[in-house]
């Protein structure tokens, strides 16, 4: 009786942790895509919030203190499940031309940051930890 070619176990080319690395990866990708698709919807729905009245709908007389004024975009915010790219943020601005920040994008301050490491690192006080923060 002649057997069929069979693969000994030893020969896949797959591992349960590399095929459990695709799957976080492409979870990961979902998320950071649904997160920015809910970001840029809720940043528009503060614009709107922000103009008081629908898109191309006209103003009553001196009512609306501001215009939409387009979009720019943010190179990458920070999430728990790894960095967006890209985020387009609206903005608006006064009558007069000048532009208002809907929501301002926060950044590290990395130095702040290693030397608070460090300093725990080191057995540093609560108290230096004060004088670090005031300076």
């Amino acid at each position: 009786m002649k057997r069929g070619k069979t693969r000994a176990l030893t020969e896949t080319q797959y591992t349960l942790s590399g095929l459990m690395k695709q799957v976080e990866a492409q979870l990961r990708e979902e998320v950071r895509h649904t997160y920015k698709t809910y970001l840029e919807h809720l940043l528009e729905a503060l614009r709107e919030e922000a103009v008081g009245r629908p898109r191309y709908a006209r103003e009553e007389a001196g009512e609306a203190p501001y215009y939409r004024y387009g979009y720019r975009k943010w190179k990458s915010v920070q999430t728990p499940w790894g960095p967006i790219e890209e985020v387009r943020v609206p903005r608006i601005r006064t009558g007069g031309g000048k532009e208002v920040k809907l929501v301002t994008s926060e950044q590290r301050l990395v130095a702040l940051t290693e030397q608070l490491l460090l300093g725990y690192v080191g057995g540093m006080s609560a108290r230096r930890y004060a004088i670090l923060l005031r300076e």
